[in-house]
């Protein structure tokens, strides 16, 4: 019966005229799963296996990493293309949401005195993802201000603004989307006060 030494059943020697009876698994993986780290050089050109001390107790591993070592060390450029395109991309994501932020405003800057901190609220809001920047967009939009005291800024109603009919609408509409007694909206209110301590 022949057998096959697992250490060096690296699913390496697979070819058109030797096709896998498994689905095969990279070189890298299969050291990876022996205990080895492949570490590619900075210059892309060579590269080491440690721990290199466990490494020199099989002298069949070597050969066959030396064997292959044109593969090996084409699935690590591979593998650090795929990374530094990931980092890239990820970059990249991070600058385009960093300019859409930057793009928010005030929908009110004609409420002068408090436009700037409607501005850096509702960036606020959108940096955190916050399902609260919609309706803190809605109730600037029509004419909420921001107020401050000595426990912090609160959003209040502004009767010269013409968005709600009065204070109970105001309040009406407040209690909706902000302090409704439900799971969803305590955190939300959790969400506001923590958005207004950061203005």
């Amino acid at each position: 019966m022949v057998t096959t030494n697992p250490l060096l059943d690296l699913s390496l020697s697979c070819g058109p005229d030797n096709p896998p009876t498994r689905p095969s698994m990279s070189c890298l993986q299969s050291l990876s799963q022996r205990g080895y780290k492949v570490i590619l050089s900075h210059d892309g050109t060579r590269f080491t296996v440690e721990p290199s001390a466990k490494l020199r107790s099989q002298p069949k591993l070597c050969a066959l990493i030396r064997d292959k070592r044109e593969q090996i060390l084409a699935e690590l450029l591979a593998q650090r293309d795929a990374e530094q395109n990931a980092q890239q991309q990820a970059q990249l994501d991070q600058q385009r949401a960093s300019d859409v932020i930057r793009g928010i405003l005030d929908p009110r800057p004609d409420i002068l005195y408090d436009s700037a901190l409607w501005t850096q609220l509702l960036r606020s809001a959108a940096l955190a993802d916050s399902s609260l920047f919609g309706p803190l967009h809605g109730f600037r939009c029509l004419g909420a201000q921001l107020c401050s005291s000595v426990t912090g800024f609160h959003i209040v109603y502004d009767a010269t603004q013409p968005g709600f009919e009065d204070q109970d609408d105001f309040d009406t509409e407040f209690r909706k989307w902000f302090r409704q007694n439900d799971d969803f909206n305590s955190r939300r209110d959790n969400e506001l006060t923590a958005l207004l301590r950061s203005i």
